[in-house]
């Protein structure tokens, strides 16, 4: 995925719901930067704003990376 043709906003969201369409019903922060080839930094803050919206709930949240439950 490019973020020149998208705004990585939603290509975090359109990841997320990839990710819940192939049956996962959890994520964290890393993995998505990872599969976005984008620093965690970057990821965080739309992570948190879909938790605001509701897509996801922290589910566990750890020193090593907070596990979302995707709620879509």
């Amino acid at each position: 995925m490019s973020t020149q043709s998208r705004p990585l906003e939603q290509e975090v969201r359109d990841y997320v719901r990839e990710h819940y369409e192939r049956g996962n019903s959890h994520i964290k922060t890393p993995h998505v930067a990872k599969a976005l080839d984008q620093n965690s930094q970057r990821i965080t803050p739309i992570m948190q704003d879909m938790v605001r919206g509701g897509t996801l709930a922290v589910w566990n949240e750890s020193t090593n990376a907070t596990v979302y439950r995707i709620q879509l």
